[in-house]
């Protein structure tokens, strides 16, 4: 077996680090919009706040768990449609998150938990679900109730107001 000599190796390191300058130059820019403010702790904090002051849950009899993620369905789907500048010019005016933190509270082998979505740009709570097993009793829930409870939800996370639709 032949070894590498070393002026192969600094040629290979040299055509290695150039590429990477290339993609730098040509695809940094693409990325330079995104503002990814809130960290993993600070993301923790805010759903361990969300969940016991608006839920009246305490987070600590739980395990969390959290992880980075992209909505890569709505950032495919925008860039096939819309083509890139359009999605950045969407993001921007709309204020659309693109990126978010995930955070879980469970207890191992139950199948109940908290899961609350954090926006990594503004630290705004995006998305809840409280999942419990398929059996447990619910109360039953009329229509009117169903839908003022839906209602104020959207209001106090999202602003929503109704009357302009």
């Amino acid at each position: 077996m032949k070894k590498i000599s070393h002026s192969t190796w600094l040629l290979w390191l040299g055509l290695g680090l150039l590429s990477c300058l290339i993609w730098l130059q040509l695809t940094y820019s693409r990325f330079s919009f995104i503002r990814l403010s809130i960290n993993k702790n600070e993301a923790l904090q805010i759903a361990r706040d969300y969940l016991t002051g608006v839920r009246g849950v305490d987070p600590s009899r739980y395990k969390e768990a959290v992880i980075f993620a992209q909505d890569v369905a709505a950032d495919r789907y925008m860039q096939k449609t819309i083509g890139f500048e359009g999605e950045k010019e969407f993001i921007l005016q709309h204020d659309f998150d693109l990126f978010f933190w995930k955070t879980r509270f469970f207890r191992e082998n139950e199948i109940e938990e908290y899961r609350v979505t954090i926006s990594a740009q503004s630290g705004r709570v995006i998305a809840f679900a409280h999942i419990i097993p398929d059996a447990e009793p619910r109360p039953a829930r009329d229509e009117a109730s169903a839908q003022k409870k839906a209602m104020d939800f959207l209001r106090q996370n999202f602003g929503f107001n109704p009357e302009e639709y």
